[in-house]
């Protein structure tokens, strides 16, 4: 199920575009900035895609090392729960590894000030140069992970109880057939 929730942050992605991020200030100016309501609508769009997404959201890494939100999924702006310029404590260490090693991660369940979750991430790099300008981020509530990882683990498991009941039943049908041959 990871890998399904990395392939689906990966399209997402490809939504984006690097220099929009950019050119964004990360505080509430950006409200009316067409870069921002392109990317706000973006986002939106990539969430509705995702039914077990709870929210899916862009960040960066200040010069002071600090994480910051910089756009995000929740239509309801300017009283949504991670306004730009929003410092995200990072406690987990993912989104950091991300922006400094450019690396595509899943990771969880963790807890913070929003909840429990499972999040996808990965970086946005600029076109040109490559350098990783941000991070991409889409958040799976826990419960809704859980149940992602049973769903696909109910057709191997129903396989392995089918083919242990059919070596059961014939192990009966062989001991039932040695008993009414003595």
């Amino acid at each position: 199920y990871r890998d399904e929730l990395l392939q689906a942050i990966r399209i997402a992605r490809a939504g984006n575009n690097p220099q929009r991020v950019q050119q964004l200030s990360a505080t509430t100016a950006d409200y009316t900035d067409p870069d921002y309501l392109w990317l706000k609508r973006e986002l939106i769009k990539a969430k509705e895609a995702v039914p077990k997404c709870r929210w899916l959201y862009i960040m960066r890494m200040g010069e002071d090392g600090r994480i910051f939100s910089v756009c995000d999924s929740d239509p309801d702006f300017p009283v949504d729960h991670t306004l730009p310029g929003f410092i995200y404590e990072d406690t987990s260490g993912g989104f950091t590894e991300i922006l400094l090693h450019g690396t595509e991660k899943v990771w969880g369940p963790y807890t913070d000030a929003f909840g429990r979750w499972v999040t996808a991430a990965v970086p946005i790099r600029d076109d040109q140069s490559g350098e990783i300008v941000a991070v991409l981020g889409m958040d799976v509530e826990y419960p809704d992970w859980v149940k992602g990882v049973l769903w696909r683990a109910l057709p191997p498991m129903a396989f392995t109880l089918l083919i242990a009941l059919l070596i059961g039943s014939g192990l009966v049908l062989m001991d039932l057939r040695r008993q009414r041959d003595r």
